[in-house]
């Protein structure tokens, strides 16, 4: 990993990403077509992925900056990532883990003043590779304001906009956020978006005990008719707020709603709400711990195998930096 200068102005510089991961997560990053076959044709247990791999090129003479993104890399404008130590807590909330993960193409951020910045790309659509089947080129526009005084930012997106036509996971998204410093050790971060997908048909099966094995977005529900297709929508906001208490310690609190108005996202038509709170400590600066405790509530039994409308869940985890 390396970042370009974009302090400077004198010259064109580069940067790059690349991140590897083996595990159980990788069924959840997988792309279709880019080392997809261990999920969608074999179903391991375990599996490899790379979910950003990206290079910058950062101009200086253009406006008051540009930067050149092309490759794969996460979804835009989101609080949480992938990669476990770019995140508040050791949790996922759902509006992130049923949006879009990571995309393949180019986006063009370009720093207009100190307060307005824009962002144009064209990628392959969302969570798969360029020419393989459910791929499509998607336009992608994001404006992001920051105010004089640095305490505010409001950044939107229309992510992934190419008429929604029932693909691979080809949601088309709206989304904002919008974040606040009150002082150097308290921040809140807003976010809000809309998704949809048009034609989507019914199937059953489609996540099993151990996560998707198939393709999915499809509609996993006895109520429907098996030869319609259907026009399906989302609603999803979460807030954070970020307390940082020492210089080793710091408190994170999310609360969240979701609206799965047709289930097609988590396969339960349902109305989602959800608490967290979580603790980070340093012991030093390559080592830290994140305990946390979080509850979900569903108007319908969404949870354990459909026969709960709660579930509550303590964990941590250790992350070592090297």
């Amino acid at each position: 990993m390396r970042l370009p200068d974009t302090y400077q102005t004198d010259h064109v510089d580069f940067g790059y990403r690349f991140d590897l991961i083996y595990g159980m997560d990788y069924r959840f990053t997988t792309m279709k077509g880019f080392w997809s076959d261990q999920l969608l044709e074999k179903n391991k247990k375990y599996g490899f992925d790379m979910p950003m791999a990206y290079v910058d090129t950062y101009i200086p003479g253009i406006a008051q900056g540009m930067n050149i993104r092309v490759g794969r890399f996460i979804s835009l404008p989101d609080i949480e990532a992938q990669l476990a130590p770019d995140n508040y807590l050791f949790s996922h909330s759902l509006l992130y883990a049923y949006d879009p993960y990571t995309q393949v193409g180019v986006v063009d951020t370009v720093k207009l003043n100190n307060n307005w910045s824009v962002q144009l790309g064209l990628t392959a659509g969302n969570d798969t590779f360029p020419g393989t089947s459910g791929s499509k080129l998607s336009p992608l526009l994001c404006v992001q304001w920051i105010s004089g005084s640095n305490a505010d930012s409001i950044y939107g997106c229309a992510n992934t906009i190419n008429g929604a036509n029932y693909a691979y996971n080809n949601i088309n998204q709206w989304v904002a956020t919008w974040s606040h410093r009150f002082s150097q050790t308290l921040n809140n971060q807003l976010e809000v978006w809309y998704m949809k997908e048009n034609n989507v048909p019914v199937c059953s099966g489609q996540v099993g005990s151990d996560g998707p094995s198939t393709p999915f977005g499809c509609l996993n529900s006895s109520t429907l008719d098996p030869l319609r297709r259907y026009n399906t929508s989302e609603v999803a906001v979460v807030d954070y707020l970020n307390w940082q208490v020492s210089s080793k310690d710091s408190v994170s609190f999310r609360v969240e709603y979701m609206d799965d108005r047709q289930g097609q996202r988590t396969g339960t038509p349902a109305r989602y709400w959800g608490e967290a709170i979580g603790w980070t400590h340093f012991f030093n600066q390559s080592v830290l711990i994140r305990p946390e405790i979080n509850r979900y509530q569903a108007s319908s039994p969404a949870f354990n195998g459909g026969l709960s409308r709660t579930q509550t869940m303590v964990a941590a985890d250790l992350i070592v930096r090297f």
